[in-house]
């Protein structure tokens, strides 16, 4: 069974300073509506970043299984890419946000709850 992702659960998974992740979970309900809104956008719009990058690459790799008859192209062919990414998002996330510049989004968020 898949996690619920929810913004705190992707604050947790997103690998960013320990001691910055620590004050970003601590303060969340204590953030007023306008801050947490950001703050939300900006935690939801990196893990969709981070999802269709994993999509594509799942995507090519079982196009590249159907070449060679692992996989086959029918109906659910997307379907299962889709399974196999929330997946590999629950398990690795962490590492696929490493390969993506999360310093943009730290910086975000640092700003916001600094307002």
């Amino acid at each position: 069974k898949l996690m619920k992702m929810t913004t705190l659960n992707i604050i947790r998974m997103l690998p960013l300073d320990r001691k910055f992740q620590a004050k970003l979970l601590e303060g969340f309900d204590k953030l007023d509506p306008d801050q947490k809104f950001a703050l939300e956008e900006i935690v939801w719009d990196t893990y969709q970043a981070i999802y269709k990058l994993k999509l594509q690459e799942n995507i090519g790799l079982a196009l590249l299984r159907a070449k060679s008859n692992q996989e086959k192209l029918d109906e659910d062919f997307y379907k299962r890419a889709k399974q196999q990414t929330e997946k590999d998002m629950e398990t690795d996330f962490s590492q696929s946000a490493a390969k993506t510049n999360i310093s943009d989004v730290s910086t975000k968020l640092e700003s916001i709850i600094n307002q």
